[in-house]
């Protein structure tokens, strides 16, 4: 029996997969949107945020959950609607009609290269853009809520920053820095030359950075020449204010170090990388790991395509339970293998572009073995 797509039974098994994924990707959804306003609802409560504000917040907030919603949705549904039809004999019936595994799921091959394409805009583009936003707006709320109890530079406030900018050969130390107000109390600048010797020392009671003009003033401080040959101070000048335009380092660009990883965008990850060279600064080595986690991250539907199809239309019809718990086991094999690789590109055991990209192509394989063997 000759069979060319699309035709009848194409977009009976496109409509039968497309039905469940969106069902499952809205139930999904809903949860997710439940248990993070569960969790954060004290917060919400404590910031007095209204319940327009909390509607604006997972505006920002549901793109940056809709990857891992829309992986696991993806599993399911392929699971649930090819398995459905293995049940009811009608896959069956199509490989007696002469099909094999790659036509009977052609429609869900195509609907996983789709998702693929949309992952890497939503990776790229949506996420990020969702991440800040959020942040931005939770912060925003939180600020607001403290500002009516205490003075604007006092909140938002981060203790004890280390800032190392490697293209400049800056360093700079904080007592405190208001995320608010872009205010920094007790601010140490140390200035060295391309060979690491130190040029030049500021040191200044407050500063505050200007995000029009992109530089710092600094007040009540001192600055302090160094002879670069002999390590030796030659000048000290004390000020009461002095405005330096060429130090530009952005305080949100500080702060983000002081951030947990999962909280940063793909934007503000770039920004530390290309400010903080992994191979000058090995603490952003994690970073490195995430950015290129973000940049696999689109493979995933595919890889789970892979591990879906064999076991929801091979196996046992009368007893679906064993492929769907045989695919479910390898798909928690890829999250703990990618876990395990992470960790492994954090502490340099691996390089973080093998960290990222090797589970991929190990569960690609492994599934592929599975899938195709017949």
């Amino acid at each position: 029996m000759s069979f060319l797509f699309p035709n009848k039974l194409f977009y009976h098994v496109f409509r039968e997969w497309m039905i469940s994924f969106i069902m499952v990707s809205l139930l999904m959804m809903g949860m997710v949107v439940l248990f993070d306003l569960y969790d954060n609802f004290p917060d919400f409560k404590e910031f007095d945020a209204s319940f327009l504000d909390i509607l604006i917040f997972y505006r920002f907030l549901i793109p940056s959950l809709s990857t891992e919603i829309l992986n696991l949705s993806l599993l399911i549904a392929t699971l649930f609607s090819l398995g459905s039809l293995h049940k009811n004999n009608e896959i069956t019936a199509m490989k007696a009609s002469g099909l094999n595994t790659i036509k009977i799921t052609q429609p869900v091959w195509i609907g996983a290269i789709v998702l693929c394409v949309f992952s890497f805009f939503l990776h790229s583009y949506m996420v990020p853009l969702s991440t800040e936003k959020a942040s931005r707006f939770f912060s925003d709320l939180k600020f607001r809520s403290e500002e009516k109890n205490r003075n604007i530079n006092e909140v938002g406030l981060h203790y004890n920053l280390g800032f190392h900018n490697h293209e400049n050969h800056r360093l700079w130390l904080i007592n405190r820095l208001s995320e608010r107000s872009y205010v920094a109390f007790g601010v140490g600048v140390y200035q060295r030359d391309k060979d690491g010797q130190e040029k030049c020392r500021i040191l200044a009671k407050e500063a505050f950075y200007d995000d029009r003009k992109n530089h710092w003033t600094f007040l009540e401080g001192r600055e302090v020449l160094f002879n670069v040959e002999t390590g030796v101070p030659y000048r000290s000048v004390t000020f009461k204010e002095k405005t330096m335009k060429e130090l530009n380092e952005n305080p949100s660009l500080m702060v983000s170090m002081a951030k947990d990883l999962e909280d940063l965008s793909l934007f503000q990850i770039k920004q530390i990388l290309d400010t903080m060279p992994p191979d000058e600064n090995p603490h952003v080595t994690p970073h490195l790991v995430k950015y290129q986690k973000i940049l696999a991250a689109p493979l995933t539907p595919l890889i789970i395509i892979v591990i879906a199809i064999p076991f929801a239309i091979g196996g046992v019809r009368t007893n679906p339970v064993i492929g769907i718990s045989k695919a479910l086991g390898l798909f928690v094999f890829y999250i703990l293998i990618s876990k395990v690789f992470t960790l492994f590109g954090e502490t340099k055991l691996l390089s973080p572009f093998f960290a990222a990209w090797t589970p991929n192509f190990l569960v690609l394989s492994v599934a592929s073995f599975f899938g195709f063997r017949e």
